[in-house]
């Protein structure tokens, strides 16, 4: 094989050249590592942010399976019997049940004067006596049964998380007695992975309308069947009636109601809110409210955010201010706390004997150019629609206070504090117990 020599002047050009690219190459490997370093980077933050908030969010709810009991053979009139919930595959931290029934077949057990008509497994498991028992009358005969209910415990077993509700109800005339669960205000809640409170869906195929027979008839004997005889027609005699020519009568002309031009309008308003008895600590700038001013016959509305300051006595006071507003009209005022049930005012000096029971419909509050003073004090706004607020106070609610007691932190502070004092504590579970017997805003 031949070799071949080279110049040492071609050698070391050559030297070099190898070096200047390994330098090269050393340095653009280096300039594109630090975009695939960044590129790497996103993709991992990427895929995090999908895992925790795009899965999450189109996530299913979990479902509870819910069956409902009742017996299978005829209950004898004058006898007792129940009515059962099996909850089963998630564990529940709260309940708050409607079952509808009609009270003129059966009576539910506080009727005949028991303390209270429930039982559950295990035994102890939701606290007792119940947030709420009660028997709601509507305009017919059908009644509805009101349960609410907390726990403090676990399920024994949370692998396979069952929990047992019988309502005792009293068999009172003979027929067929419907008891329906109310999906639409049925609510079972439990936790998610982050312990936050959830309400759980309920299967679309759960049965939620069960029948029992009371007393010995099992069906209705039939009637006899009456064949109809035909019967001849009578005959029928037309009689010709004359009838005079109307009057024309002249068409009055319209009544023109002269409108007043819109004022520039303020509202001086003092209120209190549920639980607030001195200068709450935890207000930052003060409480802000949503206010929405309507009239009598709907056509004028104003909306507004306003900033309440509380005092020394615990009254808040704000301002509302329109600068355009009609004042021929007679208005009703829509309150709205932050964590709170709107209220619904009528009149500018309203007054209650029970807090939170004042109530009314007819718009009654007359506004006049300037100044309006809008004294609230004596009567009370109740708390308990936290955020996110959903115009009802619900068994969700419930649970995260209950679960948050002792709470300092900023976040639960600001859902859960309902007095503004500083912490989730007992006063505040008190108080959202308290304001259930009212639920829903004005």
């Amino acid at each position: 094989m031949a070799k071949y020599h080279f110049e040492p002047r071609i050698v070391h050009i050559f030297m070099r050249i190898k070096k200047q690219l390994k330098i090269y190459l050393a340095q653009e490997l280096k300039k594109h590592l630090k975009y695939v370093l960044l590129g790497t980077g996103i993709i991992i933050g990427l895929f995090w942010y999908i895992h925790t908030n795009i899965f999450q969010f189109f996530a299913t709810v979990p479902t509870i399976g819910i069956e409902m009991q009742v017996p299978e053979n005829n209950v004898s009139i004058e006898d007792t019997f129940t009515v059962g919930l099996r909850l089963t595959d998630q564990e529940v931290a709260a309940t708050d049940v409607f079952i509808e029934y009609d009270s003129n077949f059966v009576s539910y057990a506080l009727e005949e004067g028991a303390e209270t008509g429930i039982s559950q497994l295990p035994i102890d498991y939701f606290s007792m006596p119940p947030v709420k028992e009660e028997v709601i009358e509507t305009d017919t005969s059908l009644k509805r049964l009101h349960i609410v209910l907390v726990s403090w415990n676990q399920i024994e077993d949370p692998d396979n998380p069952f929990t047992q509700l019988n309502f005792v109800f009293h068999a009172k005339s003979e027929g067929v007695a419907t008891f329906t669960l109310l999906k639409n205000e049925l609510q079972f809640v439990g936790n998610d992975s982050q312990k936050n409170p959830i309400i759980f869906e309920i299967n679309e195929e759960t049965v939620l309308t069960k029948s029992v027979q009371i007393g010995d008839i099992d069906q209705v004997t039939p009637t006899e069947e009456i064949t109809p005889v035909p019967t001849e027609s009578p005959a029928v005699t037309v009689t010709e009636t004359l009838t005079s020519t109307p009057t024309l009568t002249e068409t009055p002309s319209p009544i023109i109601t002269q409108i007043a031009n819109p004022e520039e309008v303020q509202l001086d308003i003092r209120l209190r809110l549920q639980g607030i008895v001195g200068k709450p600590v935890a207000v930052g700038s003060g409480i802000s409210m949503k206010l929405s001013l309507i009239s009598e016959d709907k056509s004028n509305s104003y909306e507004q955010d306003v900033l309440f300051q509380p005092s020394d006595s615990g009254v808040l006071t704000g301002t509302m201010i329109l600068k355009s507003a009609y004042t021929g009209p007679l208005y009703k005022l829509l309150i709205k706390g932050p964590k709170h049930l709107q209220k619904r005012i009528c009149e500018a000096h309203p007054k209650e004997a029970v807090g939170g029971t004042y109530n009314c419909t007819k718009a009654n509050i007359q506004l006049k150019k300037g100044n309006n003073n809008i004294q609230l004090e004596n009567i009370i706004i109740l708390a308990g629609d936290i955020p996110e607020q959903d115009s009802v106070i619900n068994a969700q609610d419930i649970v995260f206070i209950r679960q948050s007691l002792g709470s300092k932190n900023v976040s639960d502070i600001n859902r859960g504090d309902l007095n503004f004092d500083g912490i989730i504590d007992s006063q505040d579970y008190s108080m959202i117990l308290n304001a259930l017997s009212f639920k829903y805003d004005d």
